[in-house]
């Protein structure tokens, strides 16, 4: 009889084949371990131990090891799906996954930088690579996880500055177009320059070597190994200019997405295209933005923000009607 470890290998490399996230294979083989570890201990290491008894004392040793709210209904996805996998691979013949209980997410209101952190987050003094990666945090709203996927191909630099777009794949390997704001188009053209600016060698009469253009695949943010930047490199960076701006609180990459949200809708762009523009799957998820306007946020944007207008009036053009559903 087939081993449990094998039936998740062979999980994990379907979800492969279909070209799932690779950051949701990587948490489903995360989450799925400790199951088969537990199955070899209390019923057994092949797939008959995969039962609904084993799954309830699953959860109740994640409960027991008070792991958060969010990494318990991560599991009971992970579980179920697997579940479900295993069902239609006729491994068993009923569905285990369903005796997984149920969480309820505590409601928790988005946390946007304050009014006066964002002029210090700004006007901190970066290299060239942190100042285009604050760009794109503070005018795309993009996630980390997107953000590490951006490719050369997927920018589109407008001759006028007006129009650009970055495509972005969102959860679900769901694409959508994101407007690029000119402050954020000036800092991509001087990056994009570095890639292929002439470099200057040699003593003497001066030596001019122009490097090829980099191919449309090139990882926008990358390693000297040419892989991306790993999710936890963005993460080390904005903590750093967290306190380096003096920031209250923890400092990371998402505040820039609840700011970026939270801004529009003080701006009163309309909630779907806010919805599009953040790839909500769902409006509700949007909504939230809205029960955290205040009148100063609201005042501050209106009179000392003129970056934030443009922006707001850049989403709101009829061009931006054709940013694709997230």
């Amino acid at each position: 009889m087939k081993l449990l470890s094998t039936a998740v290998d062979e999980f994990l490399s379907s979800y492969k084949v279909a070209r799932r996230s690779e950051n949701t294979i990587i948490g489903y083989q995360r989450d799925l371990r400790p199951l088969v570890a537990l199955a070899g201990v209390i019923a057994g290491k092949t797939v008959s131990a995969f039962t609904e008894s084993l799954v309830r004392e699953f959860f109740k040793a994640s409960e027991a090891q008070k792991l958060s709210i969010a990494t318990l209904m991560r599991r009971r996805v992970a579980v179920r799906q697997f579940s479900l996998w295993g069902q239609r691979e006729r491994l068993w013949h009923d569905h285990p996954g369903l005796s997984a209980p149920n969480y309820q997410r505590p409601k928790r209101l988005p946390k946007p930088f304050k009014i006066d952190e964002r002029p210090r987050l700004e006007a901190l003094e970066l290299n060239l690579e942190d100042r285009t990666l604050r760009a794109v945090l503070i005018h795309t709203g993009c996630r980390v996880g997107e953000i590490v996927r951006i490719t050369l191909g997927d920018i589109t630099l407008d001759p006028r500055g007006a129009k650009g777009r970055i495509r972005v794949l969102g959860k679900g390997n769901k694409e959508r177009d994101v407007p690029i704001h000119p402050d954020l188009d000036a800092a991509l053209r001087e990056y994009i320059h570095e890639y292929a600016s002439a470099a200057t060698t040699g003593d003497g009469p001066t030596l001019r070597v122009v490097r090829p253009a980099p191919p449309p695949s090139t990882y926008l943010f990358r390693r000297a190994t040419g892989h991306p930047w790993t999710e936890h490199m963005i993460w080390e960076r904005v903590k750093k200019w967290g306190q380096l701006a003096d920031i209250v609180g923890r400092a990371h990459p998402h505040r820039f997405r609840h700011t970026f949200a939270t801004q529009l809708c003080e701006q009163d762009v309309d909630v779907r295209k806010v919805q599009r523009l953040l790839g909500h799957a769902s409006l509700d998820q949007t909504m939230v933005y809205t029960e955290i306007a205040s009148d100063e946020l609201e005042r501050a944007i209106l009179q000392g923000r003129p970056s934030t207008r443009r922006l707001s009036e850049e989403i709101n053009r009829p061009e931006s009607r054709r940013v694709q559903e997230g």
